[in-house]
């Protein structure tokens, strides 16, 4: 029996393990779902500016 709930406890622990590093890689994955769609809200510097290269007819 004690033999069973150590094999049991070592499971659970694996089980746990795993989780966690599966939360992570998530919150990871999140946080840079995040930053692309802040990414796509601001507008780049770039584009809020005119360059005469946009425009090669007036060059």
């Amino acid at each position: 029996m004690n033999q069973i709930n150590l094999e049991l406890l070592e499971n659970l622990c694996l089980q746990i393990f795993y989780k966690r590093k599966q939360l992570k890689n998530l919150k990871q994955i999140l946080q840079l779902q995040v930053l692309q769609q802040q990414q796509l809200k601001e507008p780049s510097p770039k584009n809020d500016e005119l360059n005469i290269q946009d425009f090669t007819f007036l060059q």
